[in-house]
């Protein structure tokens, strides 16, 4: 059995998956395909959501270039409801744990986990955790 966890998602009505740094989306009723695309013309690495809520958050790959706004909260159709706001000057995104009350928590390569509010993508609390 493989450990999908991160790369797939389910939303109030979707499934999100990754496939090849592609996002995939199935509706979970009548397994019709959505849409399928690079969000931000990026590869996705990681994706979080929650049955209650509209939408996914999705990590880009990072290791590419620095210090980027590499998360992002999609709808079904791929379009982009909001991107992170910058970290500190060479710092990004490398890891996406969940959503959990609404917050979205993540952790950056400079050792600080985030909370996002789920809505806006505002940085709720910031703790440095390495």
């Amino acid at each position: 059995m493989s450990d999908d966890s991160g790369i797939i998602a389910f939303d109030a009505s979707y499934e999100y998956r990754i496939i090849d740094g592609v996002v995939r989306v199935i509706e979970i009723e009548s397994r019709r395909f959505v849409w399928s695309g690079k969000p931000d013309s990026e590869n996705a690495y990681r994706l979080a959501s929650a049955r209650a809520l509209v939408g996914c958050v999705v990590l880009l790959e990072w290791w590419h270039r620095p210090a980027w706004e590499n998360l992002i909260k999609i709808t079904s159709q791929g379009d982009v409801l909001w991107r992170s706001g910058p970290l500190l000057e060479v710092d990004t995104y490398v890891g996406l744990h969940g959503v959990v009350d609404a917050k979205v928590r993540v952790n950056s390569g400079s050792g600080f986990r985030y909370d996002l509010d789920w809505r806006t993508g505002e940085v709720l609390s910031r703790v440095f955790v390495k």
